[in-house]
């Protein structure tokens, strides 16, 4: 039952994936904004009033600006740290929720859910287009670099996320170097080179979709290319899916699918974090 809960709760925030392809200028994904059908694939979220345990906190960063973040803390000590990235519209209360159901289902862990578009949340596609256009990779990769400093020298971090969040997952991880133990992309638009991939010492779950228009087959199999050649672990799973397949209130949900991918997530966590001392 643990398992079903935090599947269906991760499972809606997938309505909201961007999953284009990388475009080195933006972060990866915000070519692909302004394409009306591309727009039309993320179906608006509606109303969930949050009201969980976590709390709103300020990160400290090197430029002034404060990083924002929603914080879940253990009550005991904890070297385990899970960052969350919310995908194109923002820290809102379904990614609140679902940074929870880790929090229940992983005892004794931090989570961090990042909030990338410094307090702006998205309630329609346009604004979703609009904040994501807007964020710069270098305000992006600061707010990142805030997190793993609030996480401490000693912190052994996971991170995931959800296309837009799926990329910066990855992104995460490489900048957190040998600190990060696991990497899950959901969705997410990778890396392009050899070189960006270099400082990575985690490995990567990659959870992909075959009828996905836009991270699909080609594009993965340049990343497999890219990590073989940089001798990075990266597994990827597949499901006969379309784009969102997880998310129980959208016209592409596939539940065989969801809780199939959510039980890989769960493995690879336990394996590659939370169990390793």
């Amino acid at each position: 039952m643990r398992l079903l809960s935090l599947s269906l709760l991760l499972s809606l925030v997938l309505s909201a994936c961007s999953n284009a392809p990388q475009n080195q200028e933006k972060s990866g994904m915000q070519q692909f904004t302004s394409d009306q059908s591309f727009q039309e694939v993320h179906e608006e979220p509606g109303d969930l009033n949050y009201e969980g345990i976590g709390q709103k906190i300020k990160l400290s960063t090197t430029s002034g600006k404060d990083a924002q973040a929603f914080y879940f803390e253990p009550i005991q000590a904890s070297n385990k740290y899970l960052i969350v990235i919310h995908e194109w519209w923002g820290l809102n209360d379904y990614v609140k929720q679902a940074a929870q159901a880790f929090f229940d289902q992983y005892q004794n862990i931090h989570v961090l859910a990042l909030d990338m578009y410094d307090g702006q949340v998205a309630s329609n596609r346009a604004e979703a287009s609009t904040y994501m256009n807007e964020l710069s990779a270098e305000r992006a990769q600061e707010i990142v670099q805030a997190a793993i400093a609030f996480s401490g020298a000693d912190a052994s971090i996971a991170t995931i996320g959800w296309c837009f969040g799926g990329g910066w997952s990855l992104r995460t991880a490489i900048a957190a170097e040998n600190q990060a133990d696991a990497c899950v992309i959901y969705y997410g638009s990778p890396v392009e080179s050899v070189q960006e991939l270099a400082p990575l010492q985690a490995p990567i779950l990659g959870i992909f979709a075959e009828k996905d228009r836009w991270i699909n087959h080609e594009m993965i199999d340049k990343f497999q290319a890219i990590c073989k050649a940089s001798k990075k672990s990266f597994e990827e799973h597949w499901y006969d899916a379309d784009h969102a397949f997880a998310n129980p209130s959208g016209d592409r949900y596939n539940e065989n699918a969801a809780l199939e991918a959510q039980k890989e997530v769960d493995r690879f966590l336990q394996k590659h974090w939370y169990s390793k001392n």
